[in-house]
């Protein structure tokens, strides 16, 4: 996901593309504006189309050295989901 702009996202899924979260740490959208975006579309119906994708990380720790992970931020690791984000949508209401 490289936008929180739930105009602009909507109307990616209206023309029929599914929205996906990659996992890693971006330090120009900060993690609650992005779980905020993605409570603000499973809200408005949209939860069918979005994608919560561990993708990045395997690259990142595949392919890229430790000291270039390490730039990315502490959240920068595969239980990332399960401890962070998947928490912090259900506290904001998401169910799905």
């Amino acid at each position: 996901m490289t936008s929180t702009d739930v105009g602009y996202l909507e109307a990616l899924i209206s023309a029929g593309y599914s929205r996906g979260w990659i996992g890693r740490h971006r330090r120009d959208l900060p993690f609650e504006e992005r779980v905020e975006s993605w409570r603000t579309m499973c809200g408005a119906g949209h939860a069918d189309k979005m994608v919560l994708s561990h993708d990045a990380n395997c690259l990142t720790s595949t392919q890229l050295p430790r000291s270039d992970r390490a730039k990315d931020g502490p959240n920068w690791h595969y239980l990332h989901y399960h401890n962070d984000v998947i928490p912090a949508l259900k506290e904001r209401g998401v169910k799905r």
